[in-house]
């Protein structure tokens, strides 16, 4: 996300096309699997995030939701500014939503919603993309061939990230076949799954079954999850791990995911005294 000076703004106006993301994402330098190993996801507030190290962590943000209609496939974009210094790596986070969640998929909505995405990116190149998408039993078969479409309308090179129940990387891995570069678990939020997913969690490492890096993701307020994955050693596993904090992040919450997660700021060297 390259701006002059020293500050990058994502400065959302009714103005600009896309939520008005008037600046292109930094390119990510690597895959999945190398540094910086977490990403901060900045998602529905106003994030300043200048005090992130760089080479500590990237930033996901949320560019915004893509809703499924039965023939239509509309963008509802970020309203919130994110600040990052020029230096941190991002990417954009595209959420997918169905309007009619009991209703097949229509192959035109799924055409308009990668067209929505590759369109976004010719104003905001970036070289990774993550998709979050819950898709329900019924709309599997339709995700994986969106997948695949996407990948090649994509630029060549292009990683394709996207999250996934913790289930789907335990006990339920139909994303075997997934053609994208990486699958992040989601340990939060799990409602009326949690208590097996967990369990499950103790008998298994995670893995979607797909040839991709394993990432996870937790959020900054589930402190007690966060524990047992670091006890069984989950996130030391993941090849990136992914922070959501729903209330926005601050420099003290940033400083406790860098704890929980076992990063360290980089210090500068003690000057001695003569």
């Amino acid at each position: 996300m390259p701006a002059s000076g020293l500050v990058v703004v994502l400065a959302l106006t009714l103005s600009c096309l896309f939520g008005g993301i008037a600046l292109k994402s930094r390119e990510h330098p690597s895959q999945p699997g190398q540094k910086p190993r977490l990403v901060i996801w900045s998602w529905e507030h106003d994030d300043n995030l200048r005090f992130i190290d760089p080479k500590i962590a990237a930033v996901a943000f949320y560019a915004g939701t893509i809703t499924i209609g039965r023939e239509t496939a509309t963008l509802q974009k970020r309203k919130n500014f994110l600040r990052l210094n020029e230096k941190t790596v991002s990417f954009p986070v595209f959420r997918i939503e169905l309007a009619h969640p009991d209703e097949g998929i229509s192959e035109i909505a799924l055409a308009t919603a990668r067209e929505t995405i590759v369109e976004y990116l010719k104003l905001h190149p970036s070289r990774e993309i993550q998709i979050d998408f819950d898709a329900g039993k019924r709309d599997r078969d339709a995700y994986l061939t969106f997948l695949q479409g996407l990948k090649a309308e994509l630029a060549p090179r292009t990683a394709i990230s996207i999250t996934a129940l913790g289930s789907w990387c335990l006990y339920d891995k139909w994303l075997a076949a997934a053609p994208v570069n990486e699958t992040v678990a989601m340990m939060f939020s799990m409602g009326k799954d949690s208590k097996e997913t967990l369990a499950a969690l103790t008998r298994t490492p995670l893995d979607s079954g797909a040839r991709c890096a394993q990432s996870v993701g937790i959020a900054l307020n589930e402190r007690q999850t966060n524990s047992l994955l670091a006890r069984q050693s989950s996130l030391a596993r993941a090849s990136r791990v992914y922070a959501f904090s729903p209330l926005g992040w601050t420099k003290s919450r940033y400083d406790e995911i860098l704890s929980a997660t076992g990063q360290q700021e980089e210090q500068a060297p003690e000057v001695k005294q003569q």
